[in-house]
């Protein structure tokens, strides 16, 4: 975290107090939103934020806090940051028709996570298999709190490596 007097990244803003690196949560190359199928969050109905192009298969906590969401039909995560942030991660659109095949969760609604922890596992073969996209969407859900979010200028994120985003409060 970095207050406003410290090194300003481009396209900052110039008032933030508070500097937030969040990590990628899961491996792949990160593209513009407005690529992903579903209107939802392509269209920031879900918060504003990034998409992957899978290459990995383990999703983990970009932050500490509790999971708000787990659905049984699986390929969906939110979190509750401990700071009040919240984190939507989504695999793949329109994965409901998988009925959750080939998604193994390790957490379930009201758990508290660490950063870092394994939230989830799944098959990018088999979504592809399917006809379903290996995109992952990271959007923050309550980015209308936030003075601003900036893209790492990484092409390619390695999951609890590298900084996906920089969100400024």
């Amino acid at each position: 975290m970095f207050s406003s007097e410290s090194v300003m990244r481009p396209n900052c803003p110039a008032d933030f107090t508070r500097e937030i690196a969040l990590p990628a949560p899961i491996t792949g190359e990160v593209v513009r939103i407005s690529e992903f199928a579903d209107e939802l969050i392509k269209y920031g109905f879900k918060g504003e934020g990034c998409l992957m192009l899978v290459s990995g298969n383990s999703i983990y906590a970009p932050v500490t806090g509790i999971i708000t969401l787990c659905p049984t039909l699986g390929y969906e995560i939110a979190l509750k940051a401990s700071n009040g942030l919240k984190v939507n991660i989504k695999v793949g659109a329109h994965t409901h028709v998988l009925m959750g095949e080939k998604w193994l969760a390790k957490v379930k609604v009201g758990q508290k996570v660490e950063a870092g922890e394994l939230l989830a596992q799944f098959n990018p073969l088999f979504l592809k298999q399917n006809d379903i996209t290996t995109h992952c969407a990271v959007t923050i859900t309550n980015s209308d709190k936030l003075k601003g979010i900036v893209l790492s200028s990484h092409r390619y994120c390695v999951a609890n490596e590298d900084t996906l985003m920089h969100l400024y409060i």
